[in-house]
């Protein structure tokens, strides 16, 4: 079995795709804290209006 990619040409894809890749994750995490903040708030808002 022959590896897809030797060690140079993943660095180099990682080089080209660097900012992508950021992006991506900054996206992923923006995604996942807003989905935490509307869970925090669903559950809060709950609370006070004494449904639990």
């Amino acid at each position: 079995m022959e590896p897809i990619m030797t060690e140079e040409e993943s660095a180099q894809f990682f080089a080209d795709n660097y900012i992508a890749v950021l992006l991506f994750a900054f996206v992923a995490s923006l995604a996942g804290n807003v989905t935490t903040i509307k869970l925090v708030i669903k559950s809060n808002t709950v609370r006070t209006r004494g449904w639990v």
